[in-house]
């Protein structure tokens, strides 16, 4: 129960607040199509809010006459500058507003498109919006404005050459063809030396480029890191004027709170950002293709691209699926908390009685059963089951052999968290082998593989028999995804590791 007299009066404040905030998103150029349909409703049937409008409209006007100061925006919002200029275009818009109302009472400014200043290069599942619409699928042009990345991963090329990869959920505005806005998300910058002086603004910090390869988060409580990975580049915390940037090199990092004006130095984390979405032309994928596998998912942009088969499913579609491989990108698993696994309905399965697996897997954590690959589901063992023993943290292997036993080898150690390592797993008819990094890790006697045609794999988690649902979810990446209906030999195994240790 409200105290008496304060119910009506919160509720009055709220809308007006939501009104003041319409109104603001308006004048800085932000509104989207929604804003501007509500924006036209209220002047149309609501007197108070054209009287609060033209007020607004009058004191924008008067600004552009010369400096104001200007207090922090709403938590929605980075703060500006502590003086802005207000230009003779937007002066001249606000006073033809002006006396468009005056007589008709129903105008407002919309935003015409902005300038072409990049193309998008690459989007993977992404739900890219300009200025609150929907970024057209056969539009590539990147125009100055405000961009909102709702799902996937998207890249664009500037003019400059500057290529930035921008991972959802985000919120951004291409400012020009050497200037981005950053309120919410990561991105990932690769400056080439004519795009020297490339700089990213985030409610904590300005960060300008010196033809270098970096990162930049924003998180919620709008706090700033910045990651170098490469060349150098300024961190001017936007605490005020005499605020001294900080300069970081390769393999540094720095985090700026939203509320200080102090860098903070933290550890450089090279696995966290997506730095581009081409996987690159090494020897890794030709090598496992000249060993004929039935099978082979990059677990990156191709993947996506080239096989329709291939079915992505999580809990929460705004958190990104693609991450930083071992080799160009992986498939980012988020656990019991995103649910997310990849379906794969028709492959071709094992007559020969032989079966082998092979990937790389990233662990954040090691949930109970974790799976990497099954092929079947929680009541039917199909070919094999390739996950963590229950709460042991130690991964095994199942296949089911021709007779219906089914027999598994686990290897002794914890799998270990937070590192890329290669697994395998090999049925020859004979015998079942378990492989990490180019190693043998366990081995069973075991017949000739189960023929079972008809069950479909899933990789990141185990099916369940009602459809497109899972469990065991894993919890960390897997890349590089392959399957062969042959044996494969312990040499080819550790030349495959050996391959991807290499640069070449």
């Amino acid at each position: 129960m409200h105290p008496a007299g304060t119910g009506n009066t919160g509720k009055l404040m709220s809308e007006k607040d939501s009104q003041l905030e319409l109104i603001r998103r308006l004048l800085d150029g932000d509104a989207d199509e929604q804003d501007f349909a509500a924006i036209e409703r209220m002047l149309r049937d609501d007197p108070q809010f054209r009287k609060e409008y033209l007020r607004y409209l009058s004191v924008d006007s008067a600004l552009a006459g010369g400096l104001a100061k200007v207090p922090r925006r709403s938590p929605e919002d980075f703060p500006p500058p502590a003086r802005r200029f207000v230009s003779w275009k937007r002066m001249a818009a606000a006073a033809a507003g002006l006396a468009a109302l005056l007589s008709a009472g129903l105008w407002i400014m919309r935003p015409t498109p902005g300038e072409p200043v990049a193309v998008l290069v690459a989007s993977a599942k992404g739900d890219l919006r300009y200025q609150g619409k929907l970024q057209d699928a056969g539009d590539s042009t990147i125009r100055t404005g405000r961009f909102e990345l709702r799902g996937g991963v998207s890249s664009f090329r500037f003019e400059n050459g500057v290529e930035v990869v921008v991972e959802a959920p985000a919120s951004f505005r291409v400012d020009s063809a050497l200037k981005l806005t950053l309120w919410q998300g990561r991105l990932s910058a690769t400056v080439p030396p004519e795009g020297a002086g490339f700089t990213v603004e985030t409610p904590a910090a300005e960060v300008i480029d010196f033809g270098t390869e970096f990162a930049v988060e924003v998180a919620a409580d709008r706090s700033s890191e910045v990651h170098v990975f490469d060349g150098s580049v300024d961190v001017k915390p936007l605490g005020g004027p005499e605020t001294e940037p900080v300069r970081l090199e390769t393999n540094a990092a720095t985090r700026i709170e939203y509320e200080s004006v102090v860098p903070m130095g933290i550890q450089i984390d090279p696995n966290r950002f997506i730095r581009s979405l081409k996987e690159p032309k090494l020897r890794y994928a030709p090598a496992i293709q000249a060993l004929s596998p039935a099978l082979h998912h990059r677990m990156g942009m191709e993947t996506i691209g080239g096989n329709s088969a291939l079915q992505y499913f999580s809990r929460n579609s705004a958190v990104p699926f693609l991450a930083l491989g071992k080799i160009g990108a992986s498939f980012r698993f988020g656990g019991e908390a995103q649910r997310s696994f990849v379906l794969v309905p028709e492959y071709e399965k094992s007559t020969s009685g032989e079966l082998s697996g092979l990937c790389w897997i990233f662990a954040d954590s090691r949930p109970r059963r974790a799976t990497v690959a099954a092929n079947g589901s929680i009541f039917n063992d199909g070919q094999f089951g390739w996950s963590l023993l229950r709460d042991s943290g130690c991964l095994q292997v199942r296949v089911p052999q021709n007779n219906g036993e089914v027999v598994s080898v686990r290897e002794k150690e914890q799998l270990p968290i937070g590192q890329w390592q290669q697994i395998a797993f090999v049925a020859d008819g004979k015998t079942l082998r378990l492989y990490r990094n180019g190693k043998q890790v366990a081995s069973r006697p075991c017949g000739p593989v189960a023929r079972s045609l008809s069950a479909p794999l899933t990789i990141g988690g185990r099916l369940e028999n009602d459809g497109p649902h899972a469990r065991h979810f894993w919890h960390g990446r897997i890349d590089e995804f392959a399957l062969f209906n042959t044996a494969l030999t312990e040499p080819q195994i550790l030349e495959l590791y050996k391959i991807a240790q290499r640069s070449d």
